[in-house]
């Protein structure tokens, strides 16, 4: 039931439309040890696997406590749906975005706080924003155990202030035409905000201080 409101707030309210094919599969093992021959990294609960056939969701166990990291997955499998190639670092600030939407009556809240990745950006030293830019699938920052938490705590804050930032969400459009354009993201931030790299960590260092922060409402 949870997944199918998540599929259908992603495919209503998101204005995605019905896409053909077969739908998600979602496999849950029943162990640590029967999951772990599977895993793509010594840290992940939950993974992606698209194949010409099906998409699959691979979960650790059926504990709710993975289900925002299976929403976070299934972002992944929309944006590659999507057909456009975007960078590491906003597809999974997206994803973490969205990881933990939650629904109240007839609405659904985007853009809740993830309190781990809060506290940790609270107490830690950031990664310089040219890095974290710049990092690839390949890179130590997004499959070492010991840097992935910080990376992806900072991609969330990332988007979070770009979707939601009060003096950033106007120039999303702008953003997103440079992301989807595969532009120098030093030339997209100066075309779209008119502030260069260190600007906007600046900016993302101080929002992340903040007492109050956005989220969208959605019927």
């Amino acid at each position: 039931r949870h997944f199918e409101q998540v599929r259908s707030f992603f495919l209503e309210a998101m204005g995605l439309g019905r896409r053909s094919g077969p739908p998600v599969r979602i496999v849950v093992f029943r162990s640590d040890k029967d999951f772990a021959p599977y895993a793509p990294n010594e840290f992940a609960a939950a993974f992606y696997l698209g194949t010409d056939e099906r998409d699959y969701i691979i979960m650790k166990s059926a504990s709710s406590e993975h289900f925002p990291i299976a929403v976070h997955e299934y972002t992944h499998l929309l944006v590659k749906h999507s057909g456009v190639r975007v960078p590491v670092w906003f597809n999974e600030g997206l994803a973490e975005l969205y990881s933990n939407l939650k629904q109240t009556g007839d609405k659904v809240e985007v853009g809740d706080l993830i309190m781990p990745h809060f506290v940790l950006l609270r107490q830690s030293k950031w990664i310089d924003l040219q890095t974290l830019l710049a990092a690839g699938h390949d890179s130590p920052l997004y499959n070492e155990k010991s840097h992935a938490g910080l990376f992806y705590a900072e991609c969330w804050a990332l988007v979070h202030m770009l979707y939601l930032g009060k003096d950033y969400r106007p120039h999303l459009s702008a953003l997103l035409d440079g992301i989807k354009s595969g532009a120098d993201m030093n030339d997209t931030f100066r075309k779209a905000y008119s502030k260069t790299v260190e600007q906007v960590q600046a900016d993302l260092q101080a929002y992340m201080r903040s007492s109050s922060f956005n989220a969208s409402i959605f019927h």
